[in-house]
């Protein structure tokens, strides 16, 4: 039996083993690439979803400051607002300033109609008494919840502000309902990639204006229904979710100040995702011709370096076993091709080519049979010279 015992693993093995240690590091920033590519898009689109959240919040609150400060002018009149002829024109000159005031109807303190740009309320029906409350207890401009006015059928919010006396002692409050539908400039103008969306809503969840499918939504509390949630927990930030209508999207969002309105401005994620998989996708394909190419010179030239060293291993077990003729052609590289010139020994009378110096014990057999074959040599000349003497 051979005294030699094979190892678990062959050179092509660790070949193998050497060219993965040289990909693996390859392949592994690839990936972080990939992973980086893909976390920065996404960034790029939630900032600029932030930069449209923002500016359509500061287009909105522009538009109620403007509001605000055309009833608190008008407020100043006091009790000449209380004159149906002086309302009825004052109410004319406001409503025709911007599309999106519905209506301005002046009312005293007893709640009967002064006057009304499209007429006033019926008697006894004021609506919001909450945020008409809040703007005579706190004496400033508020603006209630959306409802759906009574005179124009179409949804509202109620901007109120107290109308005062000389003395400072409330004598009405005038009420400029904001057309809903007709707030949808302020987030219109923004240009959106398909299937994007701003929207504006209340701090309960109710939508006040938005691009996509505004006559299905406005009006409509979201409460409960994915991101509006997770935007009515915080001033403003970012987020990944699905929205009411069931998309996922990039969301950004922020508050306006002073009112509480939120603007959430949102960009799909199959909009966000597709320039980083793209990207996965040639990186994958690259990846995988690397590898393949890789694989494949590896396996060239595992064989063009363990085939002869394969045929050496195989000699000196062979010549370990006792067997003393073994002959060795080698090929592949130098280093290789040259080791058994270097580790061979030629008998002086025949041609066998012996291999040694691969094994120890592969050495101490060729020796042994030197030695003898040097000992035994005179005795055999000796013994033969008299047959060789002529007769």
């Amino acid at each position: 039996a051979s005294p030699f015992v094979r190892p678990a693993w062959g050179i092509r093995s660790y070949l193998t083993l050497l060219a993965l240690a040289a990909i693996l590091p390859l392949a592994a920033l690839m990936a972080y690439y990939i992973y980086d590519e893909n976390a920065r898009s996404v960034q790029l689109e939630a900032d600029a979803s932030s930069r449209i959240a923002e500016q359509t919040a500061r287009f909105t609150e522009r538009f109620l400051d403007d509001t605000r400060l055309a009833l608190e002018s008008l407020s100043r009149k006091g009790p000449q607002l209380l004159d149906p002829a002086n309302c009825r024109l004052a109410a004319a000159t406001l409503v025709s300033i911007n599309p999106a005031y519905a209506n301005l109807v002046v009312r005293d303190r007893a709640d009967n109609t002064v006057c009304g740009a499209q007429g006033g309320d019926p008697p006894g029906r004021a609506v919001d008494l909450e945020s008409i409350e809040r703007a005579i207890s706190e004496n400033r401009f508020v603006v209630g919840a959306p409802l759906v006015g009574p005179i124009t059928g179409r949804w509202v919010v109620i901007a109120r502000q107290p109308l005062r006396d000389e003395k400072g002692g409330v004598i009405g409050i005038v009420n400029l309902p904001i057309d809903l539908f007709n707030l949808q400039s302020l987030v219109s103008n923004a240009n959106l990639p398909p299937g994007a969306l701003i929207s504006i809503f209340t701090n309960e969840g109710t939508i006040l204006a938005r691009t996509l499918d505004a006559e299905k939504w406005i009006g409509k509390n979201t409460r409960g229904m994915g991101a509006i949630d997770t935007a009515l927990g915080r001033q403003q930030g970012q987020f990944t979710g699905l929205g009411p209508d069931g998309i996922e999207r990039v969301y950004a969002f922020t508050s306006l100040r002073g009112i509480g309105w939120k603007v959430a401005s949102g960009i799909p994620t199959a909009i966000v995702y597709a320039p980083s998989r793209r990207a996965l996708l040639y990186s994958l394909v690259l990846l995988i011709t690397v590898l393949g190419a890789v694989a494949a010179l590896t396996v060239a030239i595992s064989r063009t370096i363990a085939s002869p060293i394969q045929k050496l291993s195989e000699a000196a077990n062979a010549i370990a076993t006792g067997r003393q003729d073994v002959r060795v052609t080698v090929s592949g590289p130098a280093e290789i091709a040259v080791a058994p010139h270097n580790a061979v020994a030629r008998d002086d009378h025949s041609d066998r080519i012996v291999v040694t110096g691969v094994a120890h014990g592969a050495r101490r057999a060729w020796r042994t049979d030197r030695r003898r074959d040097l000992a035994v040599r005179p005795r055999l000349a000796a013994r033969d010279a008299p047959q060789l003497l002529p007769h």
